[in-house]
C-alpha cells in the first residue's frame, strides 16, 4: 500500500479509503499472499496485492434498419388516417 500511496501522493488512510471505494465499485481486485518472514519462529506476514481491472466501454446495441423503417411506416399510416 505504501507504493500506491507514493504513486498517488496520498497518505495511508486516504489510500485505504480510495482502495476500499474502488473495490466496492469492482475496479480493483485483491489477492492475498503469506510470506515467511522468519524460519526459526515460523513468522508469516500477510501481503495484499492489488490489480486494477479495466472495464470495457459500454456500447449501445446496434439498431436494425428494417425495424426502424417498419416503425416509421406505421407512424406515417397513423398520421394519414387521423387527417
Amino acid at each position: 500500500m505504501t507504493q500506491i500511496s507514493n504513486l498517488f501522493g496520498l497518505r495511508g488512510a486516504q489510500t485505504q479509503r480510495l482502495l476500499a471505494l474502488m473495490m466496492s465499485q469492482g475496479r480493483v481486485e485483491t489477492k492475498k499472499f503469506a510470506i515467511l518472514v522468519n524460519k526459526e519462529y515460523s513468522l508469516v506476514r500477510p501481503i495484499v496485492h492489488y490489480r486494477l481491472i479495466k472495464k470495457k466501454p459500454i456500447s449501445l446495441p446496434k439498431r436494425n434498419a428494417r425495424k426502424v423503417s417498419a416503425v416509421n411506416k406505421s407512424w406515417k399510416c397513423l398520421e394519414h388516417n387521423s387527417m
